[in-house]
């Protein structure tokens, strides 16, 4: 009968297509989630305003590949954008790179494009870490943001101690008006309640981070005696706040968080600086400082450490536990006695790492922990 050994003949048929088929798509789709590279998109000012924090970033992620074991740097691709640190250049850059080949994991820089990246890369399920970034609500609760920079609390404890230390009476806060430098402000006037000082704050005033023009500021700084002046700005606006300063002969201390240490800034100031004290991360790690050095031939800056610890714990995760995310998540979760370029460090429980910070001054040749009596 030959209707039943057509109808058998179509059912290899059809079976063998679907062989042929599934040899065809499904094996090179496993061997392609096997083989193919874990994709870090590092979105950094590269131009603009603070653009020598992107450039000390991008040195720390240069280094860091360049250190790597040949097994672990084949198993990353890392792409650069700049975004200038304008929030809505950030999301854009996420959304074209992501429509470009998919990303795995995004770097940014500080605070405001963390945080109007956030929504959008938790949604993706895709591994966020900000470093320079001080609002803890980027990280706080979330599933795969995370922020490699020492805390505000840790910052303005140590800022707390050493005012207290030198019992100054009057402080000015004068902060740019970014959450970033608003949390290490509000981190610093807590500590200061901690230690019943906070009748100290005499002068609190926030300005876009965009100003550089204080004089206003420095005549109230200057009609209230304060002796202690705390100032928490970006590049361009930091050099030109020390100038007046100095120009106003303002008699306070100087005193900053974080981007006080940077060459570049204290070149723009014109010697401003010098003298200030601060409070930021610990140093770096000597064997890091001396890598740096070797490869660029000057100290490095701010953030550098923190964006070499970043990709060398990204590669670590992929080596140990393969690319997908929710394992590399648990992975910067577990982080213990981490020895990085930033001191040993581990987990903190909230998606951001115990690291330390220590109080320095900005001297003729750069940059000194202060020898606390």
């Amino acid at each position: 009968m030959p209707a039943p050994r057509i109808g058998n003949s179509m059912i290899v048929l059809r079976a063998l297509i679907a062989l042929i088929i599934l040899g065809t798509t499904a094996y090179p789709l496993v061997l392609s989630a096997e083989a193919r590279k874990y994709r870090i998109a590092a979105i950094i000012p590269l131009t603009g305003q603070v653009a020598s924090l992107g450039r000390y970033v991008k040195q720390g992620i240069d280094l860091a590949l360049k250190q790597l074991p040949s097994k672990e740097r084949e198993k990353i691709e890392l792409i650069y954008d700049d975004d200038g640190f304008d929030p809505n250049r950030t999301i854009s850059a996420y959304r074209r790179l992501k429509s470009q080949g998919g990303l795995d994991a995004v770097l940014v820089v500080g605070s405001p494009p963390a945080n109007a990246l956030v929504p959008i890369t938790e949604r993706d399920k895709t591994i966020l870490i900000a470093i320079g970034a001080s609002d803890p609500t980027i990280a706080n609760g979330r599933e795969y943001s995370f922020i490699h920079w020492v805390t505000p609390k840790v910052l303005g404890d140590a800022l707390a101690q050493e005012i207290s230390r030198r019992d100054l009476k009057k402080i000015a806060f004068i902060v740019a008006e970014v959450s970033g430098t608003i949390a290490d402000a509000q981190g610093a006037i807590r500590a200061l309640k901690d230690l019943q000082l906070e009748d100290r704050v005499t002068i609190h005033e926030t300005f876009l981070r965009e100003t550089t023009d204080y004089r206003s500021i420095l005549a109230k700084v200057r009609e209230n005696s304060a002796d202690g002046v705390v100032a928490i700005l970006f590049p361009g606006a930091l050099s030109s706040f020390a100038k007046q300063f100095r120009e106003m002969k303002i008699s306070a201390e100087l005193i900053g968080m974080e981007t006080f240490e940077d060459e570049s800034e204290v070149k723009a100031a014109q010697g401003a600086l010098t003298g200030a004290w601060y409070v930021n991360a610990a140093d770096n790690s000597e064997l890091f400082v001396k890598l740096f050095k070797h490869q660029y031939h000057e100290h490095p800056g701010w953030g550098a450490g923190n964006a070499f610890d970043t990709i060398n714990l990204l590669s670590s995760a992929v080596s140990k536990v393969g690319i997908e995310n929710l394992t590399i998540r648990d992975f910067l979760r577990s982080v213990s006695n981490y020895s990085g370029a930033t001191g040993v460090y581990s987990a903190s429980g909230n998606n951001c790492f115990t690291l330390p910070a220590s109080v320095k001054k900005v001297t003729a040749h750069g940059f000194e922990k202060f020898n606390q009596k």
